[in-house]
């Protein structure tokens, strides 16, 4: 495996491309301090994973640059979901925070040069989320036959939980009528249930 590492902090790079140099697995390990470096190198010496540091300088555009080269995986120092989002949408196969061991590093690496995306759980976890937050809410169909104002006015009933007697009792109306109404309302919305009917009327369905 050919790793390139980069960030701008010189101690911290030597320290991580001594360690991975003592692996087995990496077969040649090269750094770089700014994007230019960076990006020569990675044209250069064609690595199969390139390790970014997310405190680097102007960090998002290198991830962004070197992710059309080869494989990136980033490594941090914070799970902020809008964080870990705009690496992924940079382009990062990966994402690890600073404090896991190296044996996880080097299985992440290794991961992403196979190419295969790999993140740790709670970075999974951010990107569901996100996933989620961006689906668009889809209202569920309207009746093609709209409700009458007395159905109407028997749903809201329903929706505070009122049993059918006690609707009758409160619109003081026969209980048949009631269950008559609740039938029309399901045949309605196209629902079995009086529960499915109330959500849809909370839900502004007229």
């Amino acid at each position: 495996m050919r790793v390139l590492v980069v960030g701008d902090v010189a101690i911290h790079v030597a320290a991580l491309a001594e360690a991975l140099a003592r692996r087995a697995e990496c077969e040649a390990v090269s750094t770089a301090s700014d994007p230019e470096t960076a990006l020569r190198r990675a044209a250069d010496g064609a690595p199969t994973a390139v390790l970014v540091d997310l405190a680097m300088h102007h960090s998002l555009p290198v991830i962004r640059r070197l992710s059309a080269v080869a494989p990136v995986v980033v490594t941090a120092m914070t799970d902020a979901d809008e964080v870990i989002i705009a690496c992924a949408e940079a382009g990062a196969s990966g994402f690890l925070f600073r404090e896991q061991p190296l044996a996880e590093l080097i299985v992440l690496l290794q991961t992403v040069a196979w190419g295969e995306p790999r993140h740790a759980p709670c970075i999974a976890a951010s990107l569901l989320r996100h996933v989620a937050r961006s689906r668009p809410v889809v209202r569920p169909a309207e009746p093609a036959v709209p409700l009458t104002p007395r159905e109407r006015e028997v749903l809201e009933l329903v929706d505070q939980g009122l049993s059918n007697k006690q609707i009758a009792r409160r619109l003081v109306i026969e209980l048949r009528t009631v269950k008559n109404h609740v039938h029309h309302i399901l045949e309605k919305y196209q629902v079995h249930r009086r529960a499915e009917a109330a959500d849809r009327y909370r839900a502004g369905i007229p």
